[in-house]
């Protein structure tokens, strides 16, 4: 409320008061956003070289031990195979889970990255909402001589 004095006169005889009409209070979006920590990747699976080339080359000391015992060379030759074998399966098996942790890996990034971008829109959106009611209460002036025209 404001009162208004006439110069010259006494305080309380000619005081005038004025009352402005109350503004318009905006609903405003209000709340606090938590983000989520992004995922922690999985850790890069560990093999121990030991442990796939050892099974291998026992198997294949045992076997040209077992073939210089009887004599035979098929045996030998079969065992180098079937070691071959072993050896090509680990490595590959290795591989496999690598490839594996990596696509996870990237699922990961990406599924958070695409939360990102959701609350990225969300807070665009709160924005505009909060310009748009902030425009409406206090307009710039030209939109006021609009209105008054």
């Amino acid at each position: 409320m404001i009162i208004l004095f006439r110069e010259g006169s006494n305080m309380n005889q000619f005081a005038t008061e004025i009352q402005r009409t109350p503004r318009l209070v905006p609903d405003y979006p209000q709340g606090e956003l938590r983000l989520e920590d992004p995922a922690k990747p999985s850790e890069k699976p560990v093999f121990s070289w030991m442990t796939i080339l050892i099974p291998p080359l026992a198997m294949m000391s045992i076997s040209i031990f077992l073939s210089l015992m009887i004599r035979s060379h098929y045996i030998l030759i079969s065992t180098v195979g079937m070691t071959m074998v072993t050896v090509i399966m680990s490595i590959v098996t290795y591989n496999s889970n690598v490839k594996r942790h990596l696509e996870k890996n990237k699922k990961l990034e990406k599924k958070y990255l695409d939360y990102l971008f959701q609350i990225r829109y969300e807070l665009k959106q709160a924005a505009n909402r909060q310009r748009e009611s902030m425009l409406y209460v206090h307009p710039s002036v030209e939109t006021c001589m609009d209105i008054s025209r």
